[in-house]
């Protein structure tokens, strides 16, 4: 009897081995995982510059030198940012030309900062100290890069990801046009979408398996913006 046992343990185990194995091989439904995934340094580098850009719009709304100055910190501190090498691209227009606009920096921020305070000694002051501060800072960070996209036309990024571990992109324009994002898994899901009506797009998800996902980034206006692009 206890051979016998031992005989239909091991099958059970066999027989329950297999059915995970398979579980975890099917990935033809939504690659979205459920609940919370691990959040690394470099994905919380991402919703800070996320932070710091929303920041830098309010402050401009309100023109709030204080509130940009804040901002230009927050993103000063994350790290080089547009510095990276840009992933494989597909593009919907073959338009020629460049955008005129800036793409978001800490060193623009810090300039409008400047530009608000319109004079006083103060803010400028200790926005002097703190580009002297964060031109002292961290190399790195989480991978970017900027690129132009032309009038009503898009970019498409094939990207992979972790899975169980949170994803954070941001595409900000340069405040000219409205920027959209959408995220697609392998099997054409749509699985993040902003469509918000505004010049930054971002979106926050965690896969539940490693795989490749499509990132189109669209430009609803009529000109030029040039975009900055931030991911963990």
């Amino acid at each position: 009897m206890k051979r016998s046992y031992t005989k239909s343990f091991l099958l059970a185990s066999v027989v329950a081995t297999m059915a995970g194995s398979t579980l975890a091989q099917d990935r033809s439904g939504e690659n979205l995982g459920t609940g919370s995934g691990q959040l690394t340094p470099t994905a919380s580098a991402v919703a800070s510059a996320s932070d710091a850009l929303g920041l830098a719009a309010w402050a401009r709304e309100n023109e709030d030198a204080e509130a940009m100055l804040v901002a230009a910190r927050m993103l000063a501190s994350i790290g080089t940012l547009g510095e990276g090498a840009e992933p494989e691209a597909t593009a919907s227009s073959t338009a020629t030309g460049a955008a005129s606009g800036t793409a978001p920096s800490s060193d623009a921020l810090f300039d409008e900062a400047v530009a608000l305070a319109e004079g006083e000694p103060g803010i400028i002051g200790r926005v002097t100290a703190a580009r002297s501060v964060m031109a002292r800072g961290r190399d790195g960070g989480p991978t970017s890069w900027v690129r132009d996209i032309s009038a009503y036309s898009s970019v498409s990024y094939r990207i992979t990801a972790n899975g169980g571990y949170v994803w954070n992109m941001i595409a900000a324009g340069d405040g000219d046009t409205d920027v959209d994002m959408e995220i697609f898994d392998q099997n054409g899901n749509l699985i993040c979408r902003d469509i918000s009506p505004y010049s930054r797009a971002q979106c926050s998800l965690t896969p539940a398996w490693t795989g490749p996902f499509t990132v189109r980034i669209t430009n609803l206006g009529s000109v030029w913006t040039r975009t900055l692009f931030v991911t963990n």
